[in-house]
């Protein structure tokens, strides 16, 4: 049976959860510890060291001393260098057992900016799913991790490594250790999650096949997919040999903490007033559309809601904006049947249009025909001010050559047996040294050497190495050169290439000549052209400039950094419009200030998850007051009250703080208190909030950056009108319907 708890969905705490635990098939007994408060914004996994001594008590003490010292405000990196210290001496005093020991890995939150602090392998990842990519957040304190660092294995032999559970630092076990705690910081953009786990989840799972769980479960900002996701999570370890325990935390800033033009629009949808197109309704009082609609010009010209569609790990249709007071010359044509529309001369095809779009409905049933046209064009328009690079080889970098390669084989798959493959590609043999020679920067450009970046003097030199050829029946033979490859590798098969990794080569030149070949096939048996393949890669290429220019626009905002533009932006920022802002936003500034609650006092940790087991399977928190309380005040009415804690009081026990972060109406976690002699278990009956004061630093600071985002999203918003109206686009009147103009900016009604 495995435990589970999900943050509630109603309540107006800055983030959600949802958390599971698992003992696994091998294990009797979990020693994994699990945390998340919604409230407070903290969130943990503690693995006691399977094997060892007293592993779950190691384990619940790091929990507890974490939850404690960032009560109190301490640092996280702190607090977890607190539970080291506190395990070490609760084994001397003889609570658990001498040298029991856990790894851990904690997340705190503080709006959209985010805090993590690690000891051991236990991990954290970032699931980006706008952009379909997963990435560690984390490096393990291990003896593999080391010798990855170092070069000495790939990433495939760490994961099947038979030592990769050797780790070189945890808490506990010795206080002679210095202990070396790992720390990360950030930022969350919408779309983002992070996932918190023990080392039971990643050693069954490769981060490939997390990122296709992550990927499959459609994560958006709510509670229920949330917990899908990590049913489905769990479900794939426990599908496998499963033998650790298994412990998962997804994480996410809820959606009220996105910009305010977006909050708007998503609120206007649940109410009805867009349609599917992310247009106003014409229905209703019109009066109040029209004041909507005012609204709507005030917040950057009637934005539609963002859509997300999913392709393998990937790709999406970006952020559509619909700007009707921009006057782009869109008309219906009649265009030969094979040709879906044209912009600014560019011909994008009927047939692969037709099939992104049905791989995208199929996706996202609710998005709707037009809307994916209309983000087609939009991002188009919007990477074409970015490069006027466009031709397919040129811009076979990594990202694009990945998610090209993925769609194609997701629309147009073609069967390519092993044995015509192996005919068909031919690999010329290559030396490591050959590979350094080829792969190295000049030896000046220290910084290059040890990242996955290529100078574009080693590509142009490149250019004039054959690596490969692809000779297939009576077709002409089709060369590869060296720096199609290079160009299609990302950073970490870039990083093996340097050390003269010629098996990653290898696979690297076949993969890249597979993909030659299935496009050969596709044009041999005439399912595809050359035009059918320049659409489909100038989707995936235009998708991946419009990312970039977001970004640089503060549009998107990266995890680790403010753009350049919203850092110039938060300087031009004003008093007068913070408080502004405050006044029109002030419930988006609360906390809670004063709550009722009941506890329960028990004298180990055993009864205390036996209790809360009680509670979660149907008794009421009074009756298990009256039955397991060791404190006096389990005869009071009501049984166990703490009576009424506001946060102005001074003094406050380390208990009746735990109150203020807790939610209401559900049962907490045990908590072991700072003496080490009882163990308690809260229920907060009601809160009450008050308002931040606007004169508050942080307050002020929040909505400086959120004005920012404003501002930059005005006037990216304002950049896509004027492109609308600079550009020309012709649509296939025999594909597009006369109603579907009405959909897109500025179309003339020919």
């Amino acid at each position: 049976m495995h435990q589970k708890e999900s943050s509630a969905v109603l309540d107006r705490s800055t983030s959600q959860h949802t958390a599971v635990t698992h003992p696994g098939h091998v294990r009797s007994h979990n020693e994994d510890s699990l945390f998340g408060d919604d409230r407070s914004g903290l969130y943990l996994v503690a693995d006691g060291m399977g094997g060892m001594d007293a592993g779950e008590v190691a384990s619940a003490l790091a929990r507890d001393e974490i939850i404690r010292q960032t009560a109190h405000g301490a640092s996280l990196a702190n607090a977890v260098a607190g539970a080291h210290r506190v395990i070490c001496g609760a084994a001397a005093r003889g609570v658990g057992a001498v040298g029991m020991g856990t790894t851990v890995v904690a997340l705190q939150l503080h709006g959209q900016a985010y805090e993590i602090a690690w000891v051991g392998d236990s991990r954290a990842y970032l699931w980006d799913a706008p952009a379909g990519r997963l990435s560690r957040l984390t490096k393990d304190h291990s003896y593999v991790e080391d010798l990855l660092a170092s070069g000495a294995i790939s990433v495939e032999e760490a994961h099947r490594h038979p030592q990769k559970n050797l780790i070189t630092q945890c808490l506990g076990m010795s206080d002679d250790q210095v202990l070396d705690v790992g720390i990360q910081k950030g930022t969350l953009a919408r779309g983002q999650t992070v996932l918190l786990c023990s080392d039971g989840l990643n050693d069954e799972l490769t981060d490939v096949e997390i990122a296709q769980v992550l990927a499959d479960s459609h994560l958006q900002n709510r509670a229920a997919e949330l917990s899908s996701c990590a049913d489905a999570l769990l479900k794939k370890v426990l599908g496998g040999v499963a033998k650790d325990n298994i412990s998962i935390v997804l994480v996410q800033v809820r959606s009220h903490f996105w910009p305010v033009w977006l909050r708007k629009r998503l609120s206007m949808a649940r109410r009805g007033d867009l349609n599917r197109s992310g247009d106003l309704n014409r229905s209703g009082d019109s009066q109040q559309n029209q004041e909507r609609n005012s609204a709507n010009r005030s917040d950057s010209a009637n934005r539609s809601a963002l859509a997300s569609v999913f392709f393998a790990m990937s790709l999406l249709v970006s952020a559509v904006f619909s700007v009707s007071s921009a006057q782009a010359e869109v008309l219906r044509k009649d265009l030969p049947s094979d040709e879906a529309f044209i912009v600014d001369g560019k011909v994008f095809s009927s047939k692969v249009f037709q099939a992104f779009s049905a791989a995208v409905r199929a996706k996202t049933p609710d998005m709707s025909d037009v809307a994916i046209l209309k983000g087609v064009i939009e991002n188009h328009l919007i990477a074409r001010t970015g490069s006027t690079e466009s031709s397919h080889e040129a811009t076979a970098e990594s990202t694009v050559w990945q998610e090209y390669t993925m769609l194609l084989d997701q629309l147009f798959p073609v069967k390519i047996d092993e044995a015509i493959a192996h005919r068909c590609i031919q690999l010329l043999p290559v030396k490591g040294e050959e590979l350094i020679r080829w792969v190295g920067a000049e030896p000046t450009e220290k910084k290059r050497l040890v990242s996955g970046v290529i100078s574009e003097e080693a590509l142009k030199a490149a250019e004039k190495v054959e690596i490969a050829a692809i000779r297939c029946q009576e077709s002409a033979p089709q060369s590869i050169r060296l720096d199609q490859v290079l160009r299609s590798a990302d950073e970490a098969a870039v990083l093996k290439l340097r050390r003269g990794d010629t098996e990653t080569f290898g696979r690297l030149t076949v993969i890249y000549a597979r993909t030659r070949l299935h496009e050969g096939l596709l044009l041999k048996q005439q399912r595809l052209d050359d035009v059918d393949l320049s659409t489909l890669n100038q989707i995936v290429i235009d998708r991946e400039r419009r990312v970039e220019m977001e970004e640089a626009a503060g549009v998107r905002i990266e995890m680790h950094h403010s753009p350049e533009q919203i850092r110039r932006l938060i300087k031009t920022i004003t008093d007068t419009e913070i408080d502004a802002y405050y006044e029109k936003h002030q419930r988006d500034f609360q906390q809670i200030g004063e709550v009722s609650a009941r506890h329960i006092t028990v004298s180990s940790q055993k009864d205390a998850d036996r209790v809360v087991d009680e509670i979660r399977k149907g008794l009421s928190f009074e009756e298990a007051v009256r039955k397991y309380s060791l404190a006096s005040d389990k005869t009071e009415n009501p049984p166990g009250s703490m009576g009424r804690i506001s946060r102005t009081e001074k003094n406050l026990s380390f208990l009746q703080k735990l109150t203020l972060i807790l939610p209401a109406g559900e049962v907490s976690n045990s908590f072991r208190m700072p003496d080490g002699k009882s163990w308690e278990i809260l229920w907060v009956d009601s809160r009450t909030a008050v308002s931040l004061p606007k004169s508050d630093e942080s307050v002020r600071s929040e909505i400086r950056r959120t004005l920012a985002q404003e501002k930059a999203q005005t006037q990216f918003a304002d950049q896509v009108a004027d492109l609308w109206q600079r550009a020309e686009v012709q649509l296939n009147q025999s594909l597009f319907p006369e109603p579907w103009l009405r959909s897109l900016p500025g179309a003339q009604k020919r």
